[in-house]
């Protein structure tokens, strides 16, 4: 019987481990970014999930990690502000490709500042009418009570929610 050729486990250098965690920020607002990351840098899911919970990452890859989100930040915000300016001096409207693009580095430039990129928030009118009846309650001692003032002073700083108080 031959025997099978000993597998050797795969070293990861710093800059590999550095790369797939940059990579990794990059897919969160992916369904699986763990998996869509994998994939795409040919390495198996439980190490990337590994490197994201901070095992077998050293010092140097997190700072070398720090550094390729600023580089490319800095190319992102480039890439964007040359398309949009592009778009503007242009007399043609911006075709859908370009301004897809635009998008899409837009909201990578927003993960990588840890900025979220959609806004979910969903609130019921009970709980906005509580909060406005709250403003509203804080602001009449300032004026004097004064219910119509202290009105005109909510739907200037809480336009939204003046709409929810009489």
């Amino acid at each position: 019987m031959a025997d099978k050729p000993k597998q050797t486990r795969r070293r990861y250098t710093d800059e590999e481990k550095a790369a797939a965690l940059v990579t990794l920020e990059l897919n969160q607002n992916l369904d699986c970014p763990i998996a869509a990351t994998a994939n795409a840098l040919q390495i198996p899911d439980s190490t990337i999930d590994n490197w994201k919970k901070g095992r077998g990452v050293s010092e140097k890859a997190v700072e070398l990690g720090g550094e390729k989100k600023a580089n490319l930040l800095e190319l992102y915000e480039m890439a964007v502000t040359k398309g949009l300016s592009e778009i503007l001096d242009c007399t043609q409207p911006a075709t859908w490709k370009e301004a897809t693009g635009i998008a899409t580095f837009t909201d990578k430039i927003l993960l990588l500042r840890g900025q979220p990129t959609a806004i979910t928030e969903s609130r019921n009118s009970a709980e906005l009418r509580k909060e406005a009846e709250e403003i509203l309650a804080a602001l009449l001692p300032e004026y004097n009570f004064d219910k119509a003032a202290a009105l005109a002073a909510m739907r200037e700083a809480a336009p939204t929610l003046s709409e929810y108080v009489n």
